[in-house]
């Protein structure tokens, strides 16, 4: 049987825009490959030579193997529909601090070895050679693991606060409980569907004008059982659900049959 997400699930997570997450998190998941291969292969070779491991090493390579880790989980829960954008923002901030602070150490203690050129006139052989292409692979992935890492925190909190362009339309009504939104955001202004049965008033609802002291007249029901002369609503009713007068310029409210 297939899966499905739960309703409570699906509320809880919230879209990205597709080509910007899985475009840093592809970027992410190159240069932090990158830069665990590379401590890898120096934390094997300096120990067959008997050589102390600087502990930066280990930090780095714990930054980029978290990352890989944390992509391949939350690329499942992404999968799943269940990826919060605020669980992911929380990693991505761990790693990006862990990831700065790393490179950080490591770029005061052995930064000069990048800046110089890679040839056998500076480093002897062949193997040192290979030794300073590797580190200044290992920095230039660094670098590019960190934005990448940034830039996917950022999108997390863009995320999790979208700008609503649709200004006080584009906020949901509340019931006098507060319980249930009255309107969705992606409904144009005065629009039901059969969907949006909780725009029905109730027979004995009642109109209230700011700017009067005595409320309107009870308003029938919009379903047609309750009209029996098929009358249509009127316009005050828009004005009355948000808390305003009547106007020729509010948009008329569609019948649900």
């Amino acid at each position: 049987m297939a899966w499905t997400a739960s309703p409570s699930a699906a509320s809880s997570t919230k879209k990205y825009s597709s080509f910007w997450f899985h475009g840093f998190r592809f970027i992410q998941f190159i240069t932090s490959g990158t830069v665990a291969g590379v401590m890898i292969f120096f934390v094997h070779h300096l120990r067959d030579s008997h050589i102390k491991i600087p502990w930066m090493f280990f930090l780095l390579q714990g930054a980029a193997l978290t990352t890989i880790l944390w992509l391949a989980v939350s690329s499942l829960l992404q999968y799943w529909h269940r990826l919060s954008p605020l669980i992911n923002a929380i990693v991505n901030g761990f790693t990006g601090c862990v990831w700065i602070g790393a490179f950080g150490l490591l770029a005061y203690r052995m930064g000069s070895l990048t800046v110089r050129g890679c040839s056998t006139e500076i480093w002897g052989t062949d193997q040192g050679v290979l030794v300073c292409q590797l580190y200044k692979l290992l920095f230039s992935a660094a670098v590019v693991a960190i934005a990448a890492t940034i830039c996917a925190f950022i999108l997390d909190i863009r995320t999790l606060h979208p700008k609503d362009s649709r200004g006080a339309y584009g906020r949901a009504i509340t019931d006098q409980q507060g319980k249930e939104p009255l309107m969705h955001k992606s409904l144009p202004k005065g629009f039901a569907t059969e969907e949006t049965q909780y725009l029905r008033p109730d027979a004995n609802e009642q109109l209230y004008d700011p700017g009067s002291n005595t409320p309107s007249a009870p308003l029938r029901s919009l379903s047609p059982a309750a009209n029996s002369d098929g009358g249509h609503t009127p316009d005050a009713l828009q004005a009355g659900r948000r808390g305003r007068s009547a106007s020729p310029g509010v948009s008329r409210w569609r019948e649900l049959e």
